[in-house]
């Protein structure tokens, strides 16, 4: 829904400035969120730098990450969104290089 601009199946769930609002850095260059390069909108962290977050996404996708390492994040500029579910305790180590080989091994099965 978030990715159809606030739409699902055809019908406006939320309109197009909440939206915006939400995935739009809304931290500047204050230090926010699970990466170095990632600021805040309404409810998600938005990548404004690659530098620390997943190499694979876009500058202005935006997820939010959740207890046990589970993550989700969307990509607009890639038209596409990921979930990702594993069962690791938060030992507050950076797991990016582990999600970037992921996701290059996947991306790569998928072409």
């Amino acid at each position: 829904m978030v990715l159809n601009g606030g739409t699902l199946n055809g019908r406006r769930i939320l309109g197009p400035d909440a939206i915006r609002f939400m995935t739009s850095n809304l931290t500047g260059d204050f230090t926010a969120g699970f990466a170095p390069g990632q600021g805040y909108g309404l409810g998600w962290g938005v990548t404004r730098d690659i530098k620390g977050a997943f190499r694979l996404s876009s500058v202005g996708s935006f997820g939010h990450g959740g207890a046990w390492r589970t993550y989700g994040w969307v990509d607009p500029a890639k038209d596409m969104f990921t979930i990702l579910l594993m069962q690791r305790t938060n030992d507050g180590g950076d797991i990016a290089d582990e999600i970037n080989a992921f996701l290059a091994m996947s991306t790569a099965a998928i072409l």
